[in-house]
């Protein structure tokens, strides 16, 4: 069997491929172009064009280097550009038209009160296009952008970071740098974090960043030894783009020369997506893990080859996939590639031969091969690891009743459709180019020998489009192969550029054309994906000098252990620079407090949102955390009504009865609990849609789409109906509100931008074209009334409500120092929390206590005023309750910490009537009936334990009970 041997040397057949890509490589940039046989070639270093050969030959001998300053100069274009704020640039001159027309206009209303509306208009267009041709109009263009920019900046003139989750990374950096270690202190061994996850704290996050970021410093600081660590840290994504670059156009190279390699790093250096996760400002782990990633695959290919070199690069590989495990929840990903890639590359190879041969011993290899692969994709998509990783990695929801904020979270949205999907990477252009070269390279690896170089970029192209459509943080990593694909297109144009003029009978120079068609090219690809490029450059910094000022007031007049209790999207600012711990950050979006922090801001009972903080604040997180029972929505509206009540109240509330024991009530209700603050900016002031959404949340429809989430609609029908006992009706009204909960926009919910309202008179003439009568209570434009007319005035509110109109929206006036504002919402918006907040309004349960002027942003803190109420008038006998409890666990012999709280909460909830039937209850009718008896008012502790005492023994344990209360221990 001669063929057998030779078919299985991998290492000869990709040698022999390595070498004919080489070949293939060198001529791509020549002069040379396919000639008769027997036709006269010109020598490649001697080429007949005087002096200008002399040029093109340094060229070619520093081409590499050439390319590669070229592409470092366009990536730092394109990702330092941020630090500069381009955005405010682009806006100023409308900002400043829209000041001019104001005033333009409020001139000829005045002055000419009875000219006709078109000629008004006219006037107005005619004075607004002379003032805009005017000096001042451009100076004060000028003076609006140097003051944007100054509000976006720090004391020492650097931007502030753009992202949320680079100021967790820089302020563990600083720790780093401060302290030696990422957390705040040590404990038990370990660095802790106490700013996160208050008041408990937290474990820093297991990365490379941090060190990274250390790391980027002190070498900047050997240039300049005065740069900050926030400057270093703006810049770092900055360096590692160029980098990652770098790397590609090396893969694109060494796969296809350097034209490719240059066509490919073009495309990542000016790509949106690139831009958009590399931007400088923008310092969190994906770039790391671009690069990295990227990095391994070079070394993966350069491994290979099997030449002196590939023993270096196959030991290197190994210490990268352990730096990247670090750094990245899925970094097995990328072994996962190199691994699939030998096996399609061998079974591609298996299949020629056995198609060649038809030898049976290649189909056996194939089908043990197949099974091998089968077998281990099972296994791995089983472990408790991967799926574990999925829901840190964002492709996954956890399994909880609660919801997650992945559908605020821009990297994680769903591209939804091949339109959006070619959008965003580049355009119908490029992506022609794309499927065009991907489909030459299946082509011919599955019809002539495979080249192992170009198998890798197939099916690491495959694999990262696929999730590209579920998070568009994939079609980041999805960049590396799908440049070096548009890169190999680009460069094959290039190559058959001369070929194609001379069938049309245009004999040109060879090395003219290629030079002419690969720079038209080039400005091509800058045209087409300059369309969305610099995506960020429309964003602001996620900071600016009104949180600044709150954070400085924040370290000054609030002890060091404080809570600060704001929307995630701000807790890594408020822990970097306020120095105090956040109940709610980036990193726990995923968790409970995602519900409970929108319910907080979406409602219109402070006492709610009082007593909500106060059991965070108190660091009992159990009371917040689960929702049981066949009825979860039950249970949360009874978590709700605890929290709600003053303890008096709720321990005498016919609903709750005596089952809620003083050692429940201390848990929630802690007698010291941490100062907690409550700080909302504006932006916070436009996420009102977000937190209906989650502070809202359908618990019941949440487990049912747990439960059916994985069937088909009919097969979630029979499901619904067997297990449930709906009618298919019934089962149908559940699968809408799963599917209403599953698609909620948080649009839905409709707020206008801030209006100035000048004053005239005695009346407002608000920019949203309202008028307001603060004396008589009235708004209206033209003639029509809002819904309501809400004012609030030095903290104090007033309210009218109009019975005349079909509107359905409010106006909210308030005063904002000297000026008077105006906010146009839904009417059953303007009674949340968030609003009243930001408007300035005075709240029971709470105190205002900072206020910043609007420069850019208004920022405002309160303080939650807890209620600490006396436990001594809580008439509960805490060690009957607790005996009652014993028994029941005795009884049920529950199975877990669920089952036993379910249990527990059951037997309390019977009477005396029917307790004895309790016992006979099985554990699934004890579950579906524990939140359905509400006529059990009036029930003493007493008569629980005088029925337990005609039923069993437990009577006898009662004086021990009695002397020692802390033995048992209500979990």
């Amino acid at each position: 069997m001669p063929h057998v041997g030779y078919s299985l040397d991998v290492g000869s057949e990709i040698k022999k491929q390595k070498e004919d890509s080489a070949e293939r490589a060198q001529d791509v940039l020549s002069d040379e172009r396919p000639r008769a046989d027997g036709e006269e070639r010109t020598p490649r270093h001697a080429p007949p064009h005087g002096g200008l050969s002399v040029l093109f030959s340094h060229f070619t001998k520093y081409r590499p280097f050439l390319i590669l300053l070229f592409l470092v100069m366009v990536t730092f274009w394109s990702l330092s550009r941020t630090a500069d704020i381009p955005v405010i640039d682009e806006r100023a001159r409308d900002l400043v038209e829209n000041q001019f027309r104001y005033q333009i206009t409020t001139d000829v209303n005045t002055n000419f009160p009875l000219l006709a509306y078109n000629e008004k208009v006219s006037m107005i267009n005619k004075r607004l296009y002379e003032a805009a041709q005017s000096d001042a109009f451009d100076k004060a263009v000028r003076d609006v952008v140097a003051r944007y920019k100054s509000w976006y900046r720090d004391d020492q003139g650097q931007t502030y970071l753009f992202t949320p989750d680079s100021y967790y990374w820089y302020r563990l950096a600083r720790n780093i740098e401060e302290n030696g270690h990422v957390g705040t202190i040590i404990k038990e061994g370990i660095p802790f974090d106490e700013l996160r996850n208050a008041p408990d704290g937290d474990i820093p996050t297991a990365s490379l960043m941090p060190y990274a970021l250390v790391a980027w410093h002190k070498l900047w600081r050997f240039a300049n030894s005065g740069v900050s660590l926030e400057t270093s840290t703006f810049y770092f994504s900055v360096f590692m783009g160029v980098l990652s670059v770098c790397v590609v156009f090396l893969i694109a190279r060494k796969v296809a020369g350097d034209l490719a390699g240059l066509f490919a790093g073009f495309v990542i250096a000016i790509h949106p997506l690139f831009v958009l996760f590399n931007y400088g400002g923008y310092a969190d782990t994906q770039v790391i893990v671009f690069f990295l990633s990227s990095l391994i695959m070079l070394v993966a290919l350069l491994a290979a080859e099997w030449r002196w070199w590939s023993l270096i690069a196959g030991i290197v590989f190994f210490p990268l996939m352990y730096v990247l495990r670090h750094t990245w929840a899925g970094w097995y990903f990328i072994f996962i590639v190199v691994a699939l890639s030998a096996v399609i590359y061998v079974a591609v190879l298996l299949i020629q031969h056995a198609v060649k041969t038809k030898k049976w011993f290649y189909y056996v290899l194939l089908v043990m091969l197949a099974g091998l692969v089968v077998y281990t994709g099972y296994w791995f998509s089983s472990t408790v690891y991967f799926k574990q990783t999925l829901v840190r990695i964002g492709i996954s929801d956890e399994l909880s009743l609660f919801p997650t904020g992945f559908k605020s979270v821009l990297e994680l949205r769903s591209i939804g459709s091949l339109n959006r999907l070619v959008g965003v990477l580049g355009g119908l252009v490029v992506m022609v180019v794309f499927a065009f070269q991907f489909g030459v390279m299946a082509w011919e690896n599955a019809k002539n020998r495979p080249k192992f170089s170009e198998v890798v970029l197939v099916v690491w192209a495959l694999l990262l489009l696929v999730p590209g459509f579920r998070a568009i943080r994939f079609l980041y990593f999805f960049l590396p192969p799908f440049a070096a694909i548009v890169g190999m297109g680009c460069a094959r144009v290039v190559h058959v550029a001369p070929d194609l003029l001379r069938h049309f009978q245009m004999d040109k120079n060879v090395r003219v054309v290629k030079w002419l068609v690969g720079a038209g090219l080039l400005l091509l690809l800058a045209v087409f994906i300059q369309e969305d490029v610099l995506t960020q450059s429309s964003s602001f910094p996620a900071a600016h000098d009104a949180m600044a000022d709150a954070a400085r007031w924040l370290v000054r007049n609030t002890a060091s252990n404080s809570i600060i209790a704001s929307w995630w999207d701000f807790g890594y600012f408020w822990e970097s620079a306020a120095r105090r711990p956040t109940m709610f950050d980036g990193g726990l979006f995923t968790t409970e407090y995602l519900y409970w922090v929108a319910k907080v801001l979406n409602t219109n009972r402070p006492s709610l949102a009082e007593g909500i903080l106060h059991s965070a604040a108190c660091g009992e997180r159990g009371v917040l955390k689960g929702v049981y029972g066949e009825n979860p929505n039950a249970h949360a509206a009874l978590l709700e009504k605890f929290l709600d009540f003053p303890v008096d109240k709720v321990v005498g509330d016919s609903q709750l009865g005596e089952s809620f024991t003083r050692t429940t009530l201390e848990r929630s209700r802690c007698v010291n609990p941490r100062d907690t603050f409550v700080v909302l900016t504006k932006d916070m002031l436009y996420k009102i849609g977000l937190f209906r959404l989650y502070g809202q949340w359908d618990f019941e429809a949440a487990r049912y789409k747990a439960e059916v989430s994985n069937l088909s609609q009919s097969q979630a029908m029979t499901h619904l109906v067997d297990t449930h006992g709906f009618t298919e009706e019934q089962a149908a009204g559940v699968l809408y509100r799963i599917l209403e909960q599953e698609e909620a926009s948080p649009g839905t919910v409709q707020i206008s931008r801030l209006s100035k309202c000048p004053v005239l008179g005695n009346r407002l003439v608000c920019d949203n074209k309202f008028e307001v009568d603060l004396a008589a209570m009235d708004a209206r434009q033209n003639k029509a009334h809002p819904k309501s007319l809400v004012v609030v005035k030095d903290g104090k509110r007033v309210q009218r409500v109009y019975n005349d109109t079909t509107a359905t929206f409010a106006v909210v006036v308030f005063d904002d120092g000297d000026e008077w504002r105006s906010l146009l919402m839904d009417v059953d918006v303007a009674d949340t929390l968030v609003v009243r907040m930001f408007i300035g309004e005075d709240i029971p349960y709470f105190k205002k206590v900072f206020q910043s002027k609007e420069t850019p942003d208004r920022v405002m803190v309160y303080q939650a005023a807890f209620r600490n109420e006396s436990f001594s008038n809580v008439s509960v006998n805490v060690s009957l309750t607790r005996l009652a409890m014993e028994y029941f666990y005795q009884n049920v012999h529950a199975a877990s910490e669920y089952n036993s709280h379910l249990m527990l909460t059951a037997a309390q909830k019977f009477t005396p009537t029917n307790i004895s039937e309790l016992f006979a209850l099985n554990q699934r009718n004890i579950e579906k009936t524990v939140f359905d008896f509400t006529n059990h008012t009036n029930v003493s502790v007493d008569a629980y334990v005088s029925e337990i005492k005609k039923e069993t023994e437990a009577y006898k344990r009662l004086p021990e009970l009695q002397q020692n209360q802390s033995r048992l221990v209500w979990k």
